[in-house]
């Protein structure tokens, strides 16, 4: 008996390195495609530094991709057996979910929106520069959570936000030098 709880244990502790690994293999990922993107929309401006395609459709073919792969993954899960694929197939259920989720189109809306304006700031502003500024929105958040919400932040939050802020003045200091 002891033999198999050494046993299971190693399992645990190897299914516990696993889950780590994906965790920060998946942060990685998600890092690397966060950085590079506004570096392939600058790359695909044309000559002139307009795009040769439409922003526009660009975000709405983005979010109907996002659709289509939701409700096919939606169908998946609907046709697999047990209680949770048994809800799915519930006509009656799956409008009440929806129901109960309707507010959250307001900021899918937003996000959208907040999509199209990283293509439109490509127009104007160096990819570093754009991602600095997307940045700003770490501020922007701290600060409607601190007037809204009266969160209290910690000396170090807000001296986390400062280096944020000083960066992202540097950086545009740096680039006017350079332009002028």
């Amino acid at each position: 008996a002891r033999y198999t709880l050494a046993y299971q244990d190693g399992l645990e502790k190897k299914a516990a390195v696993k889950g780590q690994v994906l965790k920060m293999m998946l942060v990685g990922g998600d890092c690397l495609l966060i950085g590079i993107q506004p570096i392939l929309v600058h790359m695909s401006k044309d000559a002139n530094g307009r795009f040769a395609y439409s922003p526009v459709s660009v975000n709405f073919l983005t979010e109907v991709t996002k659709c289509v792969f939701a409700v096919a993954l939606l169908v998946y899960y609907a046709n697999k057996p047990g209680p949770e694929g048994k809800s799915l197939r519930s006509w009656a259920k799956v409008k009440d979910a929806a129901k109960k989720n309707a507010l959250l189109a307001v900021p899918s809306l937003l996000y959208a929106v907040n999509n199209y304006l990283k293509f439109v700031m490509q127009l104007y502003f160096r990819p570093a520069t754009v991602k600095m500024l997307s940045n700003l929105k770490v501020l922007t958040i701290a600060l409607l959570l601190k007037v809204i919400m009266h969160r209290v932040f910690t000396t170090t939050q807000w001296e986390a936000l400062l280096l944020l802020i000083l960066g992202i003045t540097v950086n545009q200091l740096s680039a006017c030098k350079q332009e002028g």
